[in-house]
Order: C-alpha cells, then sequence, then structure tokens
C-alpha cells in the first residue's frame, strides 16, 4: 500500500524556484531509495508565507480530505506551537522545514515532530567565537531590516562574547534597499575602524552591499564574517571584486568530500540542473522519511522513536536528530568566498565540531522569537 504525503511549500520572491527546487531534492531522495520510494505518493499544495492561520488550515485539510500518512511543510516560528499542536492532537508524523535561522524550544518538541534544518542560527554562534579568537574583540554588525532578525545576528554577537567580543555599533538597512546608497555603512566602517565586520544580507541586497564595500579601502582590509546564504552560489548572480570574506555553514557545495561530490553529479544527472541549499534541504528531507520506514514499508508515526539511534547519510555527512528532534550536523565548515574564473566558490578552509549546541539551546531558551513571521527565507 502507497504511503501518502503532503507536502505544504510557500511562495518566495528570494526564491522564487523554492517550491520546485525543495520538491526536486525531495523526489531525488526517493529515487536513491527504490523499494520504499517507489511506494510513495505526493500530495502538493502552496503553503503561502507559512506564517498564518492558513497554513493550519492547508495542513488539516491534508489531513481529512486528503487522508495523508504525513505533512512535509515549512512554518513560521510564530506559528510553530500551533502548527505542532495540531499533528499532537491527529497523532499525525511532520517533518518540519526551516533553514535554521532561530533556535528550537523545549515546548516544540514532540514525538511526531522532527525538524529538517540547516542550523544557519548555530553556525552564527561559533562565527560570533571564531571572529573574535581570530580577527579581534572590536566588531561591527551591518544587518538587513529582514535578514538581520531571528536569531542570526543575537546568535553572533553571543558567540562573539563569548570569546571576550564586543559589537561597537549596529547598522540595520532600510527597508528600501534599492535606493539606498549604504554611504552611512561606509562612513561607520572608516569611523569606528573595526577588527571585523558581520554581514547579514542575502540576494541583490547583499551583492549591492559587496559591491560598495569593494570600492572602500577600509572595508576591503577589514575581515567579513557573512551570512551563508550572503555567499551561496545561487545567490550571487555577478562576479563581485570584495575580498576577505567567510561564512559558517554546515555545507559548502565545494566541499571535496565524496558525498557531496556524488550528491551534486547524480543530482545534476537527474534534473540536468546543479542543486542548492533549497534542494539539498529537500533531499534531506527525503532521506529522514525515507528512515522512519520500516522494513515492512510502514511509515512510524512517532518519528522520534522511528529515528532514535539512527544516523542519515547526507551530503553534509553524517546527520543525527537531537534532544529537540532537529537535525543536526557533525561539523560545521568556514568558507572562504573566492571567486575563481568567474565561478562563485565557498571553499573549505577550516572544520569544527559540535560538541557546543546542546548548551546554546538552554542559553537561547528565554530568548523571543523575533523577525517577521514568514520562516527565513521565504518571501
Amino acid at each position: 500500500m502507497a504511503i501518502k504525503l503532503g507536502i505544504l511549500l510557500p511562495r518566495s520572491d528570494m526564491y522564487p524556484r523554492l517550491a520546485l527546487d525543495f520538491v526536486n531534492g525531495f523526489k531525488h531522495a526517493l529515487s536513491m531509495h527504490p523499494s520504499k520510494g517507489a511506494q510513495t505518493e505526493l500530495v502538493i499544495e502552496s503553503a503561502g508565507t507559512a506564517s498564518n492561520e492558513n497554513l493550519l488550515k492547508s495542513a488539516e485539510k491534508l489531513l481529512l480530505q486528503d487522508n495523508v500518512d504525513a505533512v512535509i511543510s515549512f512554518c513560521g516560528m510564530t506559528l510553530i506551537n500551533q502548527f505542532i499542536a495540531l499533528f499532537n492532537n491527529y497523532r499525525k508524523p511532520l517533518l518540519h522545514i526551516d533553514i535554521g535561522s532561530s533556535y528550537l524550544k523545549k515546548e516544540n518538541k514532540s514525538p511526531y515532530v522532527l525538524h529538517v534544518t540547516l542550523g544557519v542560527c548555530q553556525a552564527s554562534y561559533l562565527a560570533g567565537a571564531y571572529a573574535a579568537k581570530n580577527y579581534g574583540k572590536k566588531g561591527y554588525s551591518a544587518s538587513s531590516v529582514y535578514d538581520g532578525a531571528y536569531h542570526l545576528t543575537e546568535s553572533f554577537v553571543r558567540g562573539y562574547a563569548s570569546e571576550g567580543g564586543a559589537i561597537d555599533k549596529f547598522y540595520v538597512s532600510p527597508m528600501d534597499y534599492k535606493s539606498e546608497t549604504f554611504e552611512t555603512l561606509v562612513d561607520d566602517i572608516n569611523a569606528i575602524k573595526p577588527d571585523v565586520i558581520f554581514a547579514t544580507f542575502s540576494y541583490k541586497e547583499g551583492q549591492k552591499v559587496f559591491n560598495v564595500l569593494a570600492k572602500d579601502d577600509r572595508a576591503m582590509s577589514t575581515p567579513i564574517v557573512a551570512i551563508p546564504l550572503m555567499t551561496e552560489e545561487c545567490t550571487i548572480s555577478e562576479s563581485l571584486t570584495i575580498e576577505n570574506v567567510v561564512s559558517m555553514a554546515s555545507w559548502s557545495f565545494n566541499d571535496e568530500t565524496e558525498a557531496m561530490k556524488t550528491f551534486q553529479k547524480e543530482f545534476e544527472a537527474q534534473y540536468d540542473d546543479a542543486p542548492n541549499i533549497i534542494s539539498l534541504l529537500g533531499y534531506e528531507a527525503g532521506l529522514t522519511l525515507m528512515t522512519c520506514i520500516s522494513s515492512e514499508e510502514k511509515l512510524e508515526k512517532n518519528l522520534e522513536a522511528a529515528i532514535k539511534n539512527k544516523t542519515i547519510d547526507s551530503p553534509r555527512g553524517k546527520i543525527l536528530f537531537n534532544s529537540l528532534n532537529e537535525s543536526q550536523p557533525e561539523a560545521f565548515l568556514l568558507r572562504k568566498l573566492e571567486f575563481i574564473n568567474n565561478e562563485i566558490q565557498n571553499n573549505v578552509v577550516e572544520t569544527f565540531d559540535v560538541n557546543f549546541l546542546e548548551g546554546l539551546y538552554s542559553e537561547f531558551e528565554e530568548v523571543a522569537y523575533t523577525g517577521w513571521h514568514n520562516p527565513y527565507i521565504c518571501t
């Protein structure tokens, strides 16, 4: 009997191909497990911004009318408790999908729910600690009014402070970044002379910031630690002259591991397109679900029990699920942004273990969910 899966996917101005890329990644994972993947049926619907009660209604329709066995969905963190409660009440499995822009809390844990993320906020903390130890204790934070929220900036600041660093000043760009010259940003950098700049932008705004900083001698000589979405191959559409930029993430498409190279080769062969972070997220969601299907080809309702003590072999390495049922990599990667033969690369220069992670959840337990209601980076 086929396993019926409901997938709720948001729209995104920043990622107009988000739904397609996620589904392609998910289907690619199913194709890697033909005995299980062939037994699945997908019901795919739009989730809007995945941030209001329409998401609850769509999920309930999938459960009651379409009679799906499980739901895979993005969900804004301000709605997550209501969303989880729905699946607790119906005792149905949910894979909650997120880039990982905010820390989960104890109240977000459920035996029916697994959180598949890329751990971007955890990487921000580690990036802050690295910056203080390697660049200096005087920092400057520059962020978009959109990207700078969630737990991204706060996590970097706390990581920076954990090694004796302090942010001298915070810059937040206006909502209308297209008409912004970013002169204030450049003036601040020249006046403050920070040891390091933490940059939290993405997409066209991120490109514009990079181009502005590249024209200033002080900015060019100052190390920049960017969030990984600011340096991703799929978000930069032109060659940049910016230098001295690193980012911390749990993945790199320039990683020389056999797992990452094989994933890219097989994905491109199937879709005639290179994978990106959204297709990677979809792929890991598919792998996670396949892992929760028993040898009798039955999907366990209690996902926490189904995934316990199991590892997932991902392009990011081996993935475990921690005490809050969130996917956790075995390492984080420091990546240097480089342009080689007009090709954007995030080359791995150092690897860090994840022993510090469990304590972070306790530290952020009382920190409110800040930022926009929609899940990052779905707009």
